[in-house]
This record gives structure tokens, sequence and C-alpha cells, in this order.
């Protein structure tokens, strides 16, 4: 990474991550939601938690905006130049621009968000109108991804108090369309996560991922949509922590699912009774376990939301209350 910013000729420091396994107890209690510190790998909330520090640092040092690149992201040629020119044509009123994502995340939408990328977006929920607002800027549906964004001042201090702590992804938090965020995306990308490597949000090198099937390599099978996403990334990506430490990836989550109903529906055409209502439960539990996983993560977004909600009124009653002063 120092390598290629010096290349592009970019000024820039690192910025020390948030290791979300050394929290204590008192600071998990500070800064991560109660339900999150028992149901998210430490990895996520650390996540959650750098991408805060950074936001900080920007509102601190009262810098007009910044760019945010982590360690395992490629920057394209002329990265430099390419982000003064797009920051020079965002709108004056802007939050935050990303210069690469993942997710739904293509001007010309749904059709060319490839075939997974929708099906998270409603799997997931909130997703916003995609609109081209010129030939180089736009307004993405349902965007994912951290690795590469600009934030303004302005963007900075509305996400922190937005986001007083750490709930789920951060990404699929502050990216939300429910959130009050000017959110912009270029294209082409200039900067692209390389998910050929392994996920650094579990501990290990692809905990719950399946990096290949025999002669089918996944790091190489790309998920569409003009991201750049692997599906080995994909599948490693951690979706719940179960109380005890069972953690639940995309890929153990599809597994089971695929292997629960492949010996349910076997079973429930046979013709002994007995193995017909085992298959009838087998199938009976791979649905609940299903609709389990889907509330535990929506319950996880929908409690960031209402706090970034409750922050919202607070905002505004007291610009209502600095208003009737005036």
């Amino acid at each position: 990474m120092a390598e290629q910013m010096d290349l592009a000729g970019l000024s820039w420091r690192r910025l020390q991550a948030v290791d979300g396994s050394n929290l204590s107890a008192a600071e998990l209690k500070h800064l991560v939601e109660p339900a999150a510190v028992h149901m998210l790998p430490r990895g996520v909330i650390g996540c959650f938690l750098s991408h805060r520090r950074f936001w900080e640092k920007v509102q601190e040092e009262g810098h007009s905006c910044a760019v945010v690149l982590e360690d395992d992201v490629e920057v394209m040629p002329g990265f430099s130049s390419a982000v003064r020119d797009y920051l020079s044509e965002l709108p004056p009123a802007w939050d935050v621009c990303l210069l690469g994502a993942l997710g739904c995340a293509h001007p010309d939408g749904i059709l060319a968000e490839g075939f997974l990328n929708p099906l998270m977006a409603v799997y997931l929920g909130g997703t916003r109108r995609c609109r081209k607002v010129s030939d180089r800027l736009f307004v993405p549906r349902k965007p994912g991804g951290t690795h590469a964004y600009a934030v303004s001042q302005r963007g900075a201090s509305k996400l922190l108090r937005l986001l007083p702590k750490a709930s789920f992804h951060v990404d699929l938090v502050a990216w939300h369309s429910a959130l009050p965020l000017a959110l912009y995306a270029v294209h082409p990308f200039i900067a692209f996560q390389d998910t050929t490597k392994p996920s650094t949000l579990v501990d290990g090198s692809s905990v719950g991922g399946v990096r290949s099937l025999h002669w089918l390599d996944m790091t190489q099978l790309m998920v569409g949509g003009g991201t750049r996403q692997s599906w080995a990334h994909v599948f490693a990506e951690p979706l719940l922590r179960v109380p005890g430490g069972l953690l639940i990836t995309v890929g153990r989550h599809q597994l089971a699912l695929g292997l629960g109903l492949a010996i349910g529906s076997a079973l429930h055409v046979s013709s002994n009774g007995l193995v017909r209502l085992t298959g009838k439960l087998l199938l009976g539990l791979v649905g609940s376990f299903a609709i389990a996983i889907w509330a535990g993560v929506r319950w996880l977004v929908h409690l960031s939301l209402a706090a970034a909600a409750e922050a919202q009124r607070a905002m505004e009653h007291e610009h209502t209350r600095c208003s009737g002063t005036v």
C-alpha cells in the first residue's frame, strides 16, 4: 500500500486500526451495541470502530475532505488526478463519495449488477433509487465496501453522530438508504478491493469460506457488477456469531441450507411414512434456521438505524432550538 501511495504521488499517513479482539469489557460496553458484542466477530467490530476513528480524525483536524484506503486496496493508474477531478464535480452538499465499492453499485442499475448482488440487496434491505448525476458520478442502489471512499467534513461529523456505536458491518449500516447521507459513487471505479485474499473480518485465513472446489478456484470466479468481488470473498463474509463461539459465514450458511434442503427433499419423497416425516421435520428445521439468521442480521441493522434515527431527531431538535433562539 505504501508503495502504491508513493507512486500515485499522494500525501498520506497510516492510521492505526482498532483490533476488536483487544477491546476490554469496558470499551465494548461503551463503543458497541450490547447485542453486537455477543453476535458479531471481533474483526467486524474492529473494522467499524476503525472507520469511526478515521471520521474522528477528519473532524478533529478540520479537513475539508479526506480519502480512506484500506490495506487490501488496489488503486488504478492516475488515481490522484482522478480523485481531484471527481471531487470537483460533486455537488456542494456531498457527504461521501465511493471511489470503489461492492454490491449493487453500477450506474446502469439492476440489469448491470450481476446475479448475486440484487439478491443480497433484497436480503439485507435498504436500497435507494439508482440515478446518474453526471457521466462519471451516480447515486448507487445498495453499495457495500469501505475499501476506498472520500468523506467531507460535514459527512464525517454526520456519520459520527448517526452511528455512535458499532452494531454490524460498517458499510452495510453507514451506506444504508435510511441514513440522511448525501452518498455518491464514481464510474468507473478507480480503486478495487483485492477479494482474492481471505477476509480480514474473521480470525484465521478463510474461516467459513470456500476457496476452491477441486478444479475450480473460487478466488478467480467473480460475482459480477463491475466490482471485482470474488465468490471466495463472499463465502468468507461473516453474518453472525452464535453466542458460544460458532461463526456463521455466508459460506457456512449456504452450505447448511443446501445440504438440509437436499437431504430433506430426498427423504420427503420416500414411500416410508417415518422417513417422510423425518424429511418434513428437516425441511422445517432448515426453513427455521434460514429465517432465524435473516432475522438476526436485520435486527442488528435495525439497532443501528434506530440509533441513527434518534440522533437525527436530536440534531433536528437542536437546529430548531437554535433557530428559535436566533
